[in-house]
């Protein structure tokens, strides 16, 4: 009888605590529930078969991407293609905006594809004009993502393409443009193990700083004449600048890297390398500046080009020129493809530090 006249507010109690675990069950299991599902409908030239796969595939992968749960479906990724997504998502916080995605599917000249035209949004820390931005998504012959990229600005694909004179020109210059895509998003996603293999191991790597009064002498380069505000060059190995952009990585919560402008070059004497002179703006946790990059790699191995020169500086010269690829001499141009490759600069340039 004492058992049954316990007051209703403990009963209710006791009862509360019972139920509780299937609560904190339930807390757990909703967010999962909730993540916004995303519907990808492809076009295309591959078969009906192959197509309604990869829409299945990369639907179910950008309803993952929503709720964070990438790992779960790593069996669609290649290994570097599941780290790369998992970095971009974590570093950039990119989320899909789109609940249904009508694109087509894209056959490189190498029977690989691509999904193009994923329109994401960044996180909170992202400049307004750069906060939305788009996903690609490329994919093996037998549909394994293998890698996940930002796409550059539209308006600079056109000025990339036309520099090439013929068909074989413009599948070259597409490459180039791809590669320049990967390369902008490794530096978006801290992803140093690809920066690390993309420079050669005898990279060039120029940073300039703009400073007052410089002494009179010999710049970097002997063709300009800044007064009161001159530009210094400093040199570093590979290895000096890859420590350098590692504490970068670590000490910045996120690094958003952008291309503004391009134009591109490629060597009188060996057609597998090219220059890439850039307009880039680098924002950071920070940190920011904006400056003119140059980078001089070689295709001579197209699914691996090597980056042998990469110069920045923060204004242009006084005649409105920048570093390219006329001011560096190559010993050796008629076999670029090995990294005993010597990059210099023409005699009597060198910058005294």
């Amino acid at each position: 009888m004492i058992g049954c006249s316990l007051p209703m507010s403990i009963r209710i109690a006791r009862g509360f605590l019972w139920i509780m675990p299937w609560i904190l069950c339930l807390l757990t299991v909703v967010p999962r529930a909730m993540a916004t599902p995303v519907e990808v409908k492809l076009s295309g030239t591959a078969s009906e078969t192959f197509l309604r796969a990869l829409e299945d595939r990369l639907s179910q992968v950008l309803t993952a991407w929503n709720g964070g749960e990438l790992e779960e479906l790593s069996r669609f990724f290649s290994t570097d293609g599941l780290q790369a997504a998992k970095q971009l998502a974590r570093n950039t916080a990119c989320r899909p905006t789109e609940v249904l995605y009508k694109t087509n599917l894209l056959e490189d000249p190498d029977g690989e594809y691509e999904v193009r035209d994923i329109r994401v949004e960044l996180g909170s820390q992202a400049e307004p004009k750069h906060k939305i931005q788009h996903l690609i998504f490329t994919f093996s012959r037998q549909g394994i993502i293998d890698d996940v990229r930002f796409a550059l600005e539209s308006h600079l694909y056109p000025e990339i393409i036309r520099e090439g004179r013929d068909l074989e020109d413009a599948i070259a210059y597409n490459k180039i443009y791809n590669f320049l895509e990967v390369f902008r998003t490794a530096y978006n996603r801290k992803d140093l193990d690809y920066i690390t293999k993309v420079y050669s191991d005898s990279a060039l790597i120029i940073v300039g700083r703009v400073v007052k009064d410089a002494p009179k002498g010999d710049d970097f380069l002997t063709r300009t004449s800044l007064t009161g505000e001159q530009i210094q060059f400093v040199r570093r190995s590979k290895k000096q600048y890859v420590e350098q952009l590692s504490r970068a990585f670590t000490a910045n919560e996120y690094i958003s890297v952008e291309f503004e402008e391009v134009g591109v070059l490629q060597h009188h004497l060996n057609p597998r390398i090219f220059g890439v002179n850039l307009e880039q703006s680098w924002k950071s946790s920070n940190y920011s500046d904006h400056g003119y990059l140059f980078l001089m790699f070689d295709f001579s191995d197209e699914r691996n080009p090597l980056v042998h020169v990469r110069s920045w500086q923060p204004v242009k010269f006084e005649d409105g020129s920048v570093i390219s690829l006329g001011d560096f001499i190559i010993v050796g141009a008629s076999d670029a493809s090995t990294d005993t490759n010597k990059v210099g600069l023409p005699e009597g340039s060198e910058n005294k530090q």
